[in-house]
């Protein structure tokens, strides 16, 4: 490795060991709103400070160090303008980044802090901090239930169409959703495929909450709800249930998904490309 190439690597590290403090500065400004803010034209940091009630030179601070990132556009004169990049926090973008944001600025974001201690004993970090499990404590905050919900819905719309290109599904029987949330992929399958059933397994909250996607889709004959509580009084079994873990399942999260029909070999994802503009003045 020349001297060239070590530079380049250890400056590579340096921007990782870095990266949890860019993920804090993104959820301040998107508590703040600022994005949303900038979405008629650039505005100044003082102007944007009256409006979201904070100092102006600690914002000023905060945006132009994220416009090192390419998150805003530092445009001199202390106005400040949003990148493409920044639009993604923007609450009507397709695909949202602002609920994972919301979701970070919480709970979720805190307990990475209990990381090295979970290393440690192999215990969890939900259950050690707050006393509780994941969904139970999901269930006792509603705001953050509200937010995580939200993010992985979000999460949905960017994945949804690369997960029915890429993974095939066998003909007939009846799919089920593990940890289905608020029903998006399963109505976005139902939709698909319009001669199949499904059903959404989550906890008795979330599963009713996922009647209204269903209802909106246009697929709610063809699903039944399913919560964790009741499941095995609903029948499924492997022999009637064509089961595919549908979704990304975090072992943080304790998810456990059984496969009974395997998807063929996923192919080499193809080159990423822009997902258009979110409509933000830049």
């Amino acid at each position: 490795m020349t001297n060239g190439d070590h530079v380049a690597t250890a400056m590579r590290m340096r921007a990782l060991l870095h990266g949890h403090l860019v993920s804090r500065a993104l959820t301040v400004v998107a508590r703040l709103g600022i994005v949303e803010l900038l979405t008629d034209g650039p505005l100044t940091a003082a102007e944007l400070a009256s409006r979201t009630g904070v100092d102006p030179a600690s914002l000023r601070r905060l945006l132009g160090a994220l416009a090192v990132f390419e998150v805003f556009d530092d445009l001199g004169d202390d106005k400040f303008g949003v990148t493409p990049l920044g639009a993604t926090l923007h609450p009507e973008c397709p695909g949202s980044t602002l609920p994972t944001a919301l979701l970070l600025a919480q709970d979720f974001g805190e307990i990475w802090h209990d990381l090295a201690e979970t290393v440690r004993d192999g215990g969890d970090a939900i259950q050690r901090r707050f006393g509780v499990g994941l969904f139970e404590h999901l269930q006792q905050n509603l705001e953050l239930h509200d937010a995580f919900d939200r993010s992985q819905a979000r999460g949905m719309e960017l994945e949804a169409a690369e997960i029915f290109e890429y993974v095939r599904f066998d003909a007939g029987g009846t799919v089920v959703d593990i940890g289905g949330g608020d029903g998006s992929l399963l109505a976005e399958f139902l939709t698909r495929q319009p001669g199949r059933r499904g059903v959404l397994l989550d906890v008795p909250a979330t599963a009713d909450r996922a009647l209204a996607n269903l209802e909106k889709a246009g697929v709610a004959d063809q699903a039944e709800r399913s919560s964790r509580a009741t499941s095995s009084r609903s029948g499924l079994s492997a022999e009637r249930c064509t089961c595919c873990a549908m979704g990304e399942f975090n072992r943080s999260l304790q998810h456990r998904a059984a496969v009974v029909s395997v998807a063929a070999p996923r192919r080499p994802r193809p080159g990423s490309s822009s997902r258009g503009s979110c409509g933000v003045g830049y």
